[in-house]
């Protein structure tokens, strides 16, 4: 009776079994569960910020009958887990860059060879389009005013029997404000009287200090004229112009406040170069230091480009060569490092006719102005690598 009974049954199913393959609905869940491909995991490093993302989409699998194109199954992940940076490290990058242009603060993450900086990054793009779109914002004058990361709130334990906060996972939380700032048409005015007078002053002493030292240099012999024994070029052109650029430096501390009254704060760079420079043409003036004549020639021919830029950005024109800028500041360093201490390995050759200083103070003047565009020039060099840099690869 068994028997026939499970002869019964395996005949029944041999029956239906044709059918069934035949349908519709076999075709479609055989494919859901064999053909869909399996999803992948979002690679190190290419996921989004903190909470401004976008949530996750993952599209729909689309399913075709047998024999037709096979189904792509598409997953857009965004995770804040793929990057390992602490908050810490986080508000060290947001500290950069308060108080910057938005755009300069885009760039500096851009640029930053930190991969915590994408995050930063990808928050000032996030504030930049609402502040567009929006807030009906202008492009100009959006300045960084907020920038901070936190640790946000506990929202998952990933282990029950954890002590204390142990196995406790949180969601960094970071926020970024941004603001606009109008300047009036009284205070731009200003500002390209200011950045004007800077370089027609620069280019008119330019001009008188390097046509009379080139002049000695075609009627006097080298070493007279690189040394300068008699004082004759001192006392005829360079005192009277290195007291001027030297009264000049103070007088370009009004870059630093129409920097603070338009809502930025000073950099370090900006800071360091002012005060270093006020202190170094003191002291080559008051002792009188001969070598200054590059400091004064190089300087002066570099502020009669940089301020007639200034002056045209003021105008609303953006030259694109601020970089070549940058590039030409830190030639005439390096070019006044290697003359400056050049004056400190003249022998006592009979051709030359002794040591061009004789006396202590030129000494002291030449090495301060040595030390101090030593670490210039690596906060120069920090500055472009921030702004035109290469982004180093992951």
């Amino acid at each position: 009776m068994t028997n026939t009974f499970t002869r019964l049954r395996a005949t029944r199913l041999q029956s239906w079994l044709p059918s069934l393959i035949s349908s519709k609905s076999f075709f479609t869940s055989a494919l859901r569960s064999a053909d869909r491909p399996p999803s992948q995991r979002p690679a190190v490093g290419a996921s989004s910020i903190f909470d401004n993302v976008v949530a996750e989409k993952v599209q729909e699998d689309t399913t075709f009958p047998i024999g037709t194109e096979k189904a792509e199954a598409k997953e857009y992940r965004f995770s804040t887990a793929n990057f390992k940076a602490s908050p810490q490290k986080l508000n060290m990058l947001a500290r950069q860059i308060r108080g910057l242009p938005l755009s300069e603060a885009i760039a500096q993450m851009t640029f930053s060879p930190k991969r915590a900086a994408v995050k930063i990054r990808h928050n000032l793009a996030f504030a930049q389009k609402n502040a567009l779109l929006q807030k009906g914002m202008k492009s100009e004058g959006l300045v960084v005013s907020q920038a901070w990361v936190g640790k946000g709130q506990y929202s998952k334990r990933i282990k029950i029997h954890g002590r204390g906060r142990m196995g406790v996972m949180h969601q960094s939380k970071g926020e970024v404000k941004i603001k606009q700032t109008t300047s009036s048409p009284l205070f731009v005015a200003c500002i390209f009287l200011h950045n004007l007078a800077l370089a027609v002053y620069s280019g008119w002493t330019f001009y008188h200090t390097f046509t009379v030292y080139r002049r000695n240099l075609k009627t006097m012999d080298f070493w007279t004229v690189w040394c300068d024994k008699s004082g004759d070029f001192w006392t005829s052109t360079l005192g009277l112009y290195g007291y001027y650029f030297y009264l000049s430096k103070y007088y370009e501390i009004v870059d630093t406040i129409i920097i603070l009254l338009k809502g930025r704060k000073s950099s370090t760079l900006q800071t360091y170069h002012h005060a270093g420079a006020i202190f170094t043409m003191w002291a080559n003036i008051n002792y009188a230091a001969h070598p200054i004549w590059v400091f004064v020639i190089l300087n002066s021919f570099v502020h009669t480009i940089m301020y007639t830029y200034y002056a045209a950005t003021t105008l609303g024109l953006n030259p694109p060569y601020k970089q070549y800028i940058t590039r030409l500041q830190l030639t005439q360093f390096f070019v006044g490092q290697c003359i400056g201490a050049s004056y400190f390995l003249v022998s006592n050759g009979p051709t030359r006719g002794g040591e061009c200083f004789t006396r202590a103070g030129p000494r002291f003047a030449i090495g301060s102005v040595m030390l101090y565009v030593a670490p210039l020039i690596w906060l120069f060099v920090e500055f472009a690598r921030r702004i035109y840099g290469k982004r180093k690869q992951a």
